[in-house]
């Protein structure tokens, strides 16, 4: 295995998909390459010999950007000797760009009627006609009980890392719901606590 480094592609995936490459670069040291096609929304490329390592690439969402049938040459480079970022040329001339900015989505996930604990869902909160930063979302004769939820921010692309409204210690928001009622959430993007209103 002398040839390949291991690589992990999201969690309990594993294998050793890098290889060696002929040429020798400025260290001295040959390059380990990886052509990665999948629909995954981020990387992270992890040391198992040395689990201190604290210098591999961490979850970036910008490599999504290569992952199509065109492969791109993408490298992970220091300037300094600590502080690394991608680029797209070997000499680290050219970062690698930002995604395309797209529309803010929120996503309510949980045990509300009509919703489940699946980041990957269709974003359901709808943006007001009339104010471009509030977002909202109406749930018809909710039945009387204690539920759960969060609202999850671009979740496409952040999964379950940022979320809206949540509770204490990153943990659920608790509703109770005691008597039938239709509801509607509101947030406004631009609220730096990130609260959410509701309304029943």
């Amino acid at each position: 295995m002398e040839n390949q480094q291991k690589f992990q592609i999201g969690e309990g995936v594993e294998g050793y998909f890098f290889s060696k490459g002929t040429a020798t670069n400025t260290n001295g040291d040959k390059d380990y390459y990886l052509t990665v096609k999948t629909d995954a929304k981020g990387f992270q490329f992890l040391d198992f010999q040395n689990t201190g390592n604290t210098k591999n690439p961490a979850n970036d969402a910008k490599l999504t950007q290569y992952t199509g049938d065109t492969p791109t040459d993408v490298y992970y480079i220091t300037k300094d000797g600590s502080n690394f970022a991608y680029y797209l040329d070997a000499e680290g001339k050219t970062l690698v760009p930002d995604l395309p900015k797209t529309e803010t989505t929120f996503l309510l996930v949980g045990t509300l009627p009509g919703t489940g604990w699946d980041a990957s869902a269709t974003p359901n909160f709808v943006k007001s006609e009339t104010n471009e930063n509030e977002y909202s979302i109406s749930l018809k004769n909710v039945p009387a009980k204690t539920y759960e939820y969060k609202i999850l921010e671009d979740a496409a692309l952040n999964g379950w890392t940022k979320a809206w409204a949540q509770g204490a210690g990153g943990g659920n928001v608790q509703l109770e719901v005691k008597a039938p009622a239709d509801i509607t959430m509101k947030l406004d993007k631009t609220d730096a606590d990130k609260k959410d209103r509701c309304n029943h």
